[in-house]
């Protein structure tokens, strides 16, 4: 039998396009590296395999991963935010960093500013609704706005408001 150690690598692909070299899994976004002990050869895991080899004394391998998935979502939407900032030298992302969220205002300047740029948003921000002034700015959306913010939304409230809360 083979053994197998944790290096304490991994690769982000940006898609969701490998495939687990132990299990055969497909559509995975991130691999993670082992390391063959015996025949010195490395085996590309996903997030799931690679549980089963992180060492005794490597600590909470499943909080490590979350983390890891944590910080790249957290990038990856900073990477929203310098975009715009790029494009058009506004700076939501303070705003963001201090609340969590943005306006349906805020969202939709992004919107328009990522289609007009024809770039895609890889991890698009959070929306607040839960706020009366936020309603009401969403409510007094044409349908044409609503139509590039509503993808945004979370899953609650797409379906709160579907059919125009």
């Amino acid at each position: 039998m083979p053994r197998y150690q944790y290096t304490n690598e991994y690769y982000d692909n940006g898609k969701a396009e490998l495939t687990c070299g132990l299990c055969s899994n497909t559509g995975l976004r991130y691999h993670f590296k082992l390391r063959n002990v015996d025949a010195q050869f490395d085996l590309w895991v996903g997030s799931e395999c690679i549980l089963k080899f992180a060492p005794k004394d490597y600590g909470n391998a499943e909080a490590h991963r979350k983390q890891m998935l944590k910080d790249d979502e957290e990038a990856s939407v900073f990477q929203v935010f310098s975009t715009l900032h790029r494009l058009t030298g506004l700076d939501f992302w303070p705003s963001y960093a201090r609340y969590g969220y943005l306006t349906p205002k805020q969202m939709l300047v992004l919107c328009r500013v990522f289609r007009d740029a024809e770039e895609d948003m890889p991890t698009p921000p959070k929306v607040c609704l839960r706020k009366q002034m936020h309603q009401a700015h969403y409510r007094s959306f044409t349908d044409t706005e609503k139509g590039l913010v509503f993808p945004h939304l979370s899953a609650t409230q797409k379906a709160r408001w579907m059919f125009g809360a």
